[in-house]
């Protein structure tokens, strides 16, 4: 040991161990179409132009193979780092066949400048393992211009995702997830009735030696926010359908201003998705979820056998509960997009300004992995279960540049806009400081200069205000998003900084 029972230089070498993996990937892509018109004899009689038609084949073959070595494969000897990482090899193909056409129905005409009609069909056969099935997907949709400046526009879609190759081959092993407690942790339990309590007992028909709760009142909590789960993947999963609507409008009423409004809505049935950790802890031993408190109830099903058998934990060689992966979730989101765009030539050249606007407004994201769990709303929130479905996802974004360019050279003025989010709903008390982050406002700034010899030259200074990170503590989300007590991956952690480069086209 080293001074004052610190570990000593060769301790550490030797507790170190250098790990290696390698991974390949071969895919074969290929690919043929053919497009082109009608021509003049079958086309609208109220249209000028013709119907358009193309036609296609596509296919796609993909293997991908992991090899890691002797210590990689040993969870004993990569503690901390998420689990084993064992060998994993598979392939799939798709095959797919496609027709598309876009008819104008009528042109040039008052109150229908434009009207065309836009749909397509394609047809997909998927070949995996286990998993050979035939499917379609498609779009239809009306694009109407009353007049050459407004045109509105509409699209349905049956759009498919058939599952990669970790979703399909992944090995099924114990590995780290995410809660920040464990509901059969001796201050979890004090909540509910103590060791005597109905909640206690459950947590005893899960798996927690009786022994444990008398003499620490609970088990261990998670480590560093982190417990074992038992995940991978599955190689009868088959594609996952999204039905898709947008619709919108694009105003121009003059060259140098437009405006687009877009409402978009996704509904992804069959998707591929597996119930977080949470679901399986909370759902089992929380009232809300399982009122009786019931060991039949499914997350508690999940939880026999899933504890380490000395103490009851969900840490050290706890085996986790398998959260499997399958074609059983749903995914419905919809919002809005609104996009400005405004220029003014300026006199006496003094060059030009332009203005651009985006922002976002997302109205919903519920996410199911499990029809058996219930259904989780991260629209705003921040928290374990929704970082691990889809990091942040704000009720509103945006961003707004300005710019200002003379002949050769640009400065640019850029406003980023991050709305309010609360920590997600849960029993768990956080610390009152770390439940909620203000509407965040990043200030930058550009500037640019065309040199000769096809050569530019751009520095920017981003966070001008050099504003800091929200300060959330480091296990109020998951480990993939929640870092250094912040989220480093939607908030700038560095400050104030300055990036200068160089760029030459030849």
């Amino acid at each position: 040991m080293g001074p004052g029972s610190s570990i000593s230089k060769d301790s550490k070498k030797f507790l170190e161990v250098l790990t290696f993996a390698t991974q390949r990937v071969e895919q074969e892509v290929w690919s043929g179409s053919v497009n082109g018109d009608l021509g003049d004899n079958f086309k609208s009689p109220w249209a000028d132009y013709p119907i358009g038609l193309a036609f296609g084949l596509e296919g796609r073959k993909m293997t991908a193979q992991n090899r890691a070595d002797a210590a990689s494969r040993d969870p004993e000897e990569v503690q901390g780092s998420g689990g084993a990482n064992p060998d994993v090899e598979g392939a799939f193909t798709l095959r797919e066949a496609y027709v598309e056409t876009i008819v104008p129905l009528i042109s040039g005409k008052t109150g229908a400048h434009a009207l065309n009609f836009e749909a397509g069909y394609r047809h997909s056969q998927f070949k995996s393992g286990q998993t050979d099935t035939d499917y379609g997907s498609y779009k239809y949709g009306l694009e109407w211009a009353p007049i050459e400046s407004l045109r509105f526009r509409g699209m349905f879609q049956r759009a498919t995702r058939a599952p990669n190759i970790n979703e399909l081959f992944q090995p099924v092993v114990t590995g780290l997830d995410n809660t920040a407690v464990d509901p059969c942790e001796a201050s979890q339990l004090a909540l509910n009735g103590g060791i005597t309590g109905d909640v206690a007992a459950l947590c005893v028909a899960t798996g927690v030696p009786q022994a444990i709760l008398n003499s620490q009142g609970g088990v261990d909590g998670p480590s560093a926010g982190q417990a074992n789960a038992f995940v991978g993947g599955n190689p009868i999963l088959g594609p996952e359908k999204a039905d898709t609507q947008t619709l919108g409008l694009v105003w121009q009423p003059m060259e140098d201003f437009s405006i687009t409004l877009d409402y978009w809505k996704i509904d992804i049935k069959d998707a591929i998705t597996r119930p977080v950790l949470g679901d399986a802890l909370f759902g089992c031993y929380d009232r809300q979820f399982n009122p009786t408190l019931s060991l039949s109830h499914p997350m508690c099903q999940l939880m026999v056998g899933a504890r380490e058998a000395v103490d009851g934990s969900l840490n050290g060689e706890a085996r986790g509960p398998f959260l499997n992966r399958s074609n059983k979730g749903r995914i419905v989101t919809d919002g809005w997009d609104l996009g400005v765009r405004y220029g003014i030539p300026l006199s006496n050249d003094w060059g030009r300004l332009d203005f651009a606007l985006d922002l976002t407004k997302t109205s919903k994201y519920d996410y199911q992995g499990d029809p058996q769990v219930e259904t989780h709303d991260c629209v705003g929130v921040y928290g374990v279960s929704c970082n691990v479905i889809a990091g942040i996802v704000y009720d509103y974004k945006s961003n707004f540049r300005a710019v200002w360019s003379i002949k050769d050279f640009e400065l640019g003025f850029n406003w980023r806009h991050l709305s309010a989010v609360d920590v997600e709903d849960g029993p768990i008390e956080w610390f009152p400081a770390y439940t909620s982050i203000d509407a965040y406002d990043y200030f930058d700034l550009t500037m640019a200069y065309e040199l000769p010899w096809n050569a530019r030259i751009n520095l920017t200074v981003n966070n001008i205000a050099d504003k800091k990170p929200p300060v959330v503590g480091s296990n109020i989300g998951s480990t993939g998003f929640n870092s250094g007590n912040t989220f480093p991956q939607y908030y700038d952690t560095l400050g104030r900084y300055y990036t200068l480069g160089l760029t030459m086209r030849f």
